[in-house]
């Protein structure tokens, strides 16, 4: 039995676009966001220590490590006017054998990035658990970088035998543009038969996917900690999981 609690809401919007002049396509669009109380098992963001305070679940319920906002997708497809039953290139021959038949198609993708937690690298408490800092700021950076993803001032280290006051997941990772196209080419063989080849010339096209900062994040955090070294308890230096 699982004493957790979860709930996801989400808004579904999608466009289709039927065949006509050689294009059709798909766009689908979700907004949506998930809570829970437990980690989950099958991957999404980093959930640092969970639970905090094992006898306070509720303490925990925040973001879910899966918790993408914001998604958008469109697939499309296009016949190149070249060819037999085209507008160009349809009275046979060389040039229409090498240059007709042709399709080009794409998946692109758009989404907001996963959510993650600050973590201390040793706990404030005696319980067997990680800790989270205490969040003393907001934490976001309007410009971060892979140096910097957010604002390691904003975080500070609890007293001794405290628990931070830092929600779990809550700030955001990067998101991600993705690009793929394919190519394809249909030959026919005889008036009824015809054999489509298909050929990924261009893989993916992808947006630079940065695992949490992690880098920056323990770099700032060496100055950060030694600044706030009076409050802390011995060995406590920042990560984030």
């Amino acid at each position: 039995m699982s004493d957790g609690t979860a709930s996801c809401h989400a808004l579904q919007f999608s466009a289709t676009k039927r065949l006509s002049h050689g294009l059709s396509g798909l766009l689908s669009y979700t907004l949506g966001h998930a809570v829970d109380t437990v980690g989950q098992s099958f991957g999404g963001g980093a959930d640092g220590p969970l639970p905090q305070d094992p006898r306070n679940r509720l303490a925990d319920r925040g973001n879910s490590p899966f918790d993408i906002r914001h998604r958008l997708t469109i697939a499309w497809n296009y016949a190149l006017p070249f060819g037999e039953g085209q507008r160009w290139l349809n009275g046979g021959g060389a040039a229409e054998y090498v240059l007709g038949g042709w399709q080009v198609n794409g998946i692109n993708t758009f989404q907001t990035g996963l959510p993650f937690t600050p973590t201390l690298n040793a706990p404030t408490v005696n319980t067997g658990t990680g800790s989270r800092p205490d969040r003393i700021g907001d934490g976001t950076l309007s410009n971060p970088t892979v140096d910097r993803w957010f604002d390691t001032s904003a975080f500070a280290t609890p007293a001794p035998f405290t628990y931070g006051n830092a929600g779990r997941n809550i700030l955001y990772g990067p998101g991600r543009v993705n690009f793929d196209f394919s190519l394809f080419k249909e030959f026919r063989h005889h008036e009824e038969v015809a054999a489509p080849i298909s050929r990924r010339v261009l893989q993916s096209l992808r947006h630079t996917a940065i695992r949490f900062a992690e880098r920056s994040h323990r770099r700032r955090q060496r100055r950060h900690d030694h600044r706030h070294r009076r409050h802390a308890a011995p060995d406590s230096v920042w990560r984030e999981r």
